[in-house]
């Protein structure tokens, strides 16, 4: 099983920063890239030689403060970092089993840990035959 540890010390910013307004295109983009950088930084030493082709990525957030906060709006820019880091092949429900988010709170140290786990795909089973009974007629 392969596995990556990424840590960034940040917190990515939120999808409603850019909800509802059209001019905020560049800021988007220009943050989406920032955090490609970071993800690949943060990473260049772990990268496989090739993409996974599966995995399940685990993401906990390590909040400055208790604020409510909705758990969907942080994610897109790091699984499309992951992804052109390559890391995983693709970040499509086909690629990605499984998604796990989590959050907490560190006052101190504020960041985002990004845990990527190859799923190898699993060998074809092969059926054992039941050796045939043995049957002998003479008489012990």
């Amino acid at each position: 099983m392969n596995q990556i540890k990424i840590v960034i010390e940040a917190i990515p910013p939120s999808a409603n920063n850019y909800m509802g307004n059209s001019h905020n295109f560049n800021t988007y983009r220009n943050d989406k890239k920032a955090w490609e950088m970071l993800i690949y930084a943060a990473a260049r030493d772990k990268i496989p030689p090739k993409p996974f082709d599966k995995s399940t990525v685990e993401v906990v957030f390590y909040f400055s403060d208790a604020k409510r906060r909705d758990v969907d709006n942080y994610i897109k820019f790091l699984l499309d970092g992951i992804v052109k880091a390559k890391i995983i092949k693709d970040d499509s429900f086909s690629k990605v089993d499984k998604l796990i988010l989590s959050g907490s709170i560190d006052r101190v140290r504020p960041r985002t840990e990004i845990i990527v786990t190859e799923i190898i795909a699993d060998l074809p089973i092969v059926e054992r035959r039941k050796p045939k009974a043995r049957f002998s007629n003479h008489k012990a």
